[in-house]
């Protein structure tokens, strides 16, 4: 596997985009699965993670503002928990949120089967970014907690 700076020149559906969204930053990195490389990282300083500053991020910088086959998305999150495999249910989510968190309306409860236990990550992603990142990239979600 290699790592370059160097701009595409195959088809958009060989890149998949991996983001990463934390309190202090936006990281990205495009991977052509076709070569087996990196083709571009890029790291963005971001105060809190502040929507506008996002948003105009996602609209000024070439390779954010493509539509990729694929992209892996993993947002650093204030709260989540885990809930095995067997007690599970998507009409519960926000009461398993409410074990970990206040309720609050500016954030949506989000869900992944976690594939090396049989349980569930439940976590919560403000509104606005979720519509954000949701409405520009065929996402599949990742999480983590710090």
């Amino acid at each position: 596997m290699a790592t370059g700076n160097k701009l595409h020149t195959g088809e958009l559906e060989d890149l998949k985009l991996i983001l990463y969204l934390d309190q202090k930053s936006l990281s990205f990195t495009i991977y052509n699965n076709s070569i087996n490389c990196f083709q571009n990282m890029k790291h963005y300083i971001i105060e809190n993670k502040n929507y506008e500053t996002i948003k105009s991020l996602i609209e000024s910088d070439s390779y954010l503002n493509k539509r990729y086959k694929k992209t892996l998305c993993v947002i650093d999150v204030d709260s989540s928990t885990f809930i095995p495999e067997p007690l599970f249910d998507v009409a519960n989510i926000d009461h398993y949120l409410k074990l970990t968190s206040n309720n609050d309306d500016s954030f949506q409860a989000k869900y992944n089967k976690q594939q090396f236990i049989d349980s569930y990550a439940v976590f919560e992603v403000k509104k606005d970014l979720l519509e954000l990142i949701e409405s520009k990239y065929h996402v599949f979600y990742s999480q983590s907690q710090w």
